[in-house]
């Protein structure tokens, strides 16, 4: 068994291999760019990560006390985090890829199989909590003054706690495909999709985050800090994770051993139901779901009106690309789940705004609208890398159907742009305008409020649109995994980075006591003509790179050759 999971894990990580050749073999400047760009970013937070837990152990008296808090918090968002992504990843790995066949006739046996399967899916959904998570967690120890063994072991414990999670999500995944016929898979992910929504809106006004922000705000986050440790949670995995934490930087090690003890025992336990649901319901279902998940369409009488409409539109020479995008939407039973989440998110947020207060941290609520834009810019980044950075991906062996076709390749762009661009920019314009309307902002606020939004998800879908093509890959099993591709993060760093330096521009640009500590650290002065300069170059310079990248990505497209 375990020479099959080394066996199986051996060829994956070999085509792992073979793509990253081959990706710096064809781009070579995309691949400097993307490993210089990840290394800077990375480093940054791994600088300022440990910066920043060490001022707070070091203060007298409550340093360690804060730490242990914080650590626990960031178990507890680990834990949560974890859950949901691994659902919908372990749906996708387990019954959506097209390998499956291919992968059961493999001479392994299955316990090591589906362990190896079971290990993508904690890569895949959980690897920005190991990445960013793990390195605190190592910090915290360090600071302790323990050595690196023991720093080691405080790394596994935390992987096993996300593997736990990751676990139960999987087992949860074989139930309720076993459970639902294999054609009612996205009304299970529509009803999981409403549970979590509601568990996120009830827990959202329990903790009331507005109390954070206004006077004694500080004071009323240490009492929350207070309830991530009571004995009411002492089920909870992330409680027994953060106690053992807690005893190996204090060098107590009886009640290491304890807690340890506890996190193994019940990490071995958890293999058994998991076994027993991979034989009992997976093995029996997984190619009965497997028809319904690949997106077929269905016969002709039993088709909605929506879908009758857009069939009907494929004849038409000026809409035809947009009906074959929708349609393409309407298959994937999953994007409908999604825009369920996206709704909630939008009444969650603006509800949210309403218990602001309108004067924090002694700033002015157009400030508040200001920094706000910021947000709503990392909530149309987060969709736009999810449906128009994947779109392209998803075209798969049609795409060399489009070379041939007598279209261009302009209007198949376009196309995508109308089915995804313009519904996420108005979605991202009701977030700002109505947080902006709740903050009762004047019409001329509003308005530059309104452009800010528009300019930032201008340019967040151009850079979607670029990074799509230039780093599509048709023949990806699941254009979900694009994300995580290395297009998927050069994408989502660029994109930050311009995110947050419109953000400062702005705040700076309204404030002035924020203009005069910015100016003492090396900004810029901003003041009067050189704000609307600076703005107009930043603009100038987005513009000017997005067109090149365009040119670039068009050319790449029209070569066959250069996609592999």
């Amino acid at each position: 068994m375990i020479r099959d999971f080394f066996l199986l894990s051996s060829l994956h990580l070999r085509t792992a291999k073979n793509q990253a050749w081959g990706f710096l073999r064809h781009h070579p400047i995309q691949a400097f760019v993307i490993s210089a760009g990840l290394l800077f970013f990375y480093g940054g937070f791994l600088r300022i990560a440990y910066v920043a837990l060490a001022r707070i152990y070091h203060q007298e008296t409550v340093g360690i006390i804060m730490c242990t808090k914080l650590i626990q918090l960031m178990l507890l968002v680990s834990v949560g985090v974890a859950t949901m992504s691994s659902l919908t990843t372990a749906i996708s790995n387990l019954y959506m890829s097209k390998d499956l066949e291919f992968q059961f006739s493999l001479p392994v046996k299955f316990p090591s199989w589906i362990y190896y399967r079971q290990s993508q899916v904690i890569l895949q959904s959980c690897w920005m909590v190991l990445v960013f998570g793990g390195p605190i967690v190592y910090f915290f120890l360090k600071l302790s003054g323990l050595s690196l063994g023991l720093r080691a072991v405080g790394l596994i414990a935390f992987l096993m706690l996300v593997s736990m999670m990751v676990f139960l999500a999987t087992m949860l995944s074989f139930i309720l495909i076993r459970l639902f016929p294999a054609r009612r898979v996205h009304q299970v992910l529509f009803i999981i999709s409403i549970i979590l929504m509601s568990l996120l809106v009830f827990y959202f006004r329990y903790i009331e985050p507005e109390k954070f922000i206004g006077p004694g705000g500080m004071e009323e986050f240490n009492g929350y800090l207070d309830l991530v440790n009571p004995t009411a949670q002492a089920w909870n995995p992330a409680k027994w994770t953060g106690d053992f934490l807690t005893a190996l930087s204090l060098k107590n090690w009886p009640e290491a051993r304890l807690h340890g003890f506890r996190i193994g025992f019940i990490f071995v336990m958890f293999q058994i139901p998991f076994l027993f649901s991979a034989y009992r319901f997976y093995r029996s279902s997984w190619d009965r779901a497997l028809h319904a998940l690949s997106g077929e369409t269905p016969e002709p009488g039993k088709m909605g009106f929506l879908a009758r409409y857009w069939s009907n539109r494929l004849d038409n020479r000026n809409g035809n690309q947009t009906a074959r995008e929708v349609l393409l939407f309407m298959r994937d039973p999953s994007q409908w789940t999604q825009i369920f989440i996206l709704a909630g998110l939008l009444a969650l947020y603006l509800y949210s705004i309403t218990k602001l207060p309108l004067s924090p941290f002694g700033g002015t609520r157009y400030q508040l609208a200001l920094g706000n834009t910021v947000f709503v810019a990392f909530v149309g980044l987060s969709i736009c890398s999810r449906f128009i950075f994947t779109s392209f991906s998803t075209e798969g062996q049609a795409l060399w159907l489009m070379k041939v076709a007598p279209e261009s390749w302009e209007k198949w762009i376009e196309s995508k742009l109308k089915v995804y661009g313009i519904p996420t920019l108005f979605f991202c314009l009701i977030l700002s305008l109505g947080s902006g309307i709740i903050l009762e902002l004047q019409p001329r606020m509003l308005l530059r409020v309104g452009m800010a939004t528009a300019w930032d998800l201008m340019l967040i879908v151009g850079a979607s649109v670029v990074f799509g093509l230039l780093f599509m890959d048709p023949k990806i099993e699941n254009a979900n995994k694009m994300i995580v591709s290395p297009g998927g993060l050069l994408l989502m760093s660029v994109c930050m980075f311009f995110m947050l330096a419109h953000g400062i521009l702005r705040i700076v640009g309204s404030s002035e006591m924020l203009m005069y500590y910015f100016r003492r650290a090396g900004w810029p002065n901003l003041e009067g003509w050189r704000y609307t300069a600076w703005a107009g170059t930043l603009g100038a310079i987005e513009i000017a790179i997005l067109g090149l990248f365009l040119w670039r990505a068009i050319r790449h497209l029209r070569s066959a050759e250069d996609i592999y």
